[in-house]
């Protein structure tokens, strides 16, 4: 009987601690960033215009960014994808941002993938800019 309770306590330990590990795996690893304390320097700014109901593509995949700024005049819907542009980042994936903002996107974070915009109430422009 004390066999088959050490045996049932170990499965459960093991159990947990795959699922745990299962949990703290992180399917894509960020790249670029600008180590702390160190600066990036403007590489390229464009304005886009976003429509409801059509994708425009705001950042191109990038090998070397260390952050991205949008700033937008309405509310836009983020998809940051993976370094392929094919598939859903599992560290970000999408994002809604609020109406008239500036936001920073550090790529330790976000990473250098594409990232694909949507307007979600009316036409809305969006300057981007990249940081290396």
């Amino acid at each position: 009987m004390i066999n088959k309770e050490k045996i049932i306590g170990i499965a459960l330990i093991a159990l947990v601690a795959v699922i745990g590990f299962a949990l703290n795996l992180n399917l894509q690893g960020a790249q670029g960033s600008a180590p702390s304390g160190l600066t990036a320097s403007h590489a390229t700014s464009s304005t886009i215009t976003a429509v409801t109901g059509a994708s425009k593509v705001a950042f191109a995949t990038s090998t070397n960014c260390a952050s991205r700024v949008m700033q937008s005049n309405g509310t836009v819907r983020l998809k940051f994808a993976d370094d392929s542009r094919l598939t859903l980042s599992a560290t970000v994936g999408f994002r809604l941002t609020a109406t008239s903002s500036l936001m920073a996107f550090d790529s330790g974070i976000y990473g250098c993938g594409q990232v694909t915009v949507w307007a979600e109430d009316a036409t809305t422009v969006i300057t981007v800019s990249e940081f290396r």
